[in-house]
């Protein structure tokens, strides 16, 4: 008959009893162990060796992760796992580990370029005063919290004032953005460089926002300026001998009704034989790109026999969060199991 461990706000699970023997910890390796992806309500499994025997009392239980999710782990005598016959799948316990609650963050290197397009041709295009908005739709690889985007820009001489950015989404069908507006966010210009190379100029959002990876989002630039203000767009590609748009996850759109309506934004007829959208050299900042949440559930004392006496831990991991769990590096997760020898 299993038993699940239920946690506290503590970490401490309802049958807590502190061992009194040396602790060993076995640790799995982030780059063999729960490296696929899950949605919610998936499960991967892993037998982790490398205990020092097949009879042991868990004493502690940790989780350490990349994203802030929420997971329970099932503990199995064997690597049957889910066997139909319940008397074979060997069901020790189970824990969860609710990270959005009671996870603390260990590591928060500050803002990460997520996802961006740097250009490096001669073209800039206005987005104020009277210009048309512009906006670049653009495709996160992975779920983060978005803090800022960076434009590269410059302005004409002598132009002062503010430059406005929203974060918007984006329709399926069309890939043009809506009228759904995520956040918002300002910026002075008077100190942007005059010099037509640019310069990438960061616009903070009044306040962040979680994004989704694979999904596209669109942010639009305009300006209320005393002179003309302007963004970086297209590269210029030597074999050719033309100004090219090579960003394969979004595309560049303008409007000249304040953000209403959407037509293609092309680069100048002097660099192309032909229209092509001028994608905007960007970069849109979020949280760390590693970080670490971790939970500790200790207290425990569950024995544990590998029946299969190899000397491993048999293990599932489930995600419970609506948000998937990411494959690779970006959704690292390792399992510390503290235990006692059973002797």
């Amino acid at each position: 008959m299993s038993k699940t461990l239920t946690s506290t706000k503590t970490g401490v699970p309802d049958f807590a009893t502190i061992g009194q023997f040396q602790e060993s910890v076995l640790r799995s390796n982030s780059t063999l162990h729960f490296t696929g992806s899950l949605v919610q309500d998936g499960t991967e499994s892993e037998d982790i060796g490398g205990l020092l025997s097949n009879r042991i009392t868990i004493v502690r239980l940790s989780l350490q992760a990349r994203q802030r999710l929420i997971y329970s782990l099932s503990l199995f005598g064997a690597d049957t796992f889910t066997q139909a016959d319940l008397d074979k799948d060997y069901l020790l316990g189970a824990v969860k580990f609710d990270l959005t609650k009671y996870g603390s963050q260990l590591i928060a290197l500050g803002a990460t370029a997520y996802e961006s397009y740097n250009g490096n041709s001669q073209e800039g295009h206005a987005f104020g005063p009277g210009a048309p908005w512009l906006a670049m739709t653009f495709t996160p690889q992975a779920d983060h919290t978005l803090t800022a985007v960076e434009i590269k820009s410059y302005r004409d001489a002598g132009a002062t004032g503010r430059c406005y950015v929203q974060i918007r989404e984006v329709d399926v069908g069309t890939q043009l953005p809506t009228a759904s507006i995520l956040a918002t966010g300002t910026a002075d210009i008077d100190n942007w460089t005059t010099s037509n190379a640019g310069a990438y100029n960061q616009i903070t959002l009044d306040s962040p926002v979680r994004l989704l990876g694979d999904t596209m989002y669109a942010y639009v630039i305009y300006a209320e300026t005393t002179a003309g203000v302007r963004v970086k767009v297209g590269t210029y590609d030597a074999a050719s001998g033309y100004t090219i748009s090579n960003y394969l996850r979004g595309a560049a759109w303008k409007s000249t009704d304040k953000g209403v309506t959407w037509t293609i934004d092309t680069v100048g007829v002097t660099y192309f034989p032909y229209d092509v959208q001028g994608d905007q050299s960007f970069q849109e900042l979020g949280d760390s790109l590693h970080p670490q949440f971790t939970m500790d559930m200790h207290g425990i004392s569950l024995p544990y026999t590998d029946q299969d006496a190899t000397k491993e831990l048999h293990l599932m991991l489930k995600n419970l969060s609506p948000i998937s769990k990411l494959s690779g590096s970006s959704g690292a997760i390792v399992v510390a199991t503290g235990y006692t020898l059973n002797l």
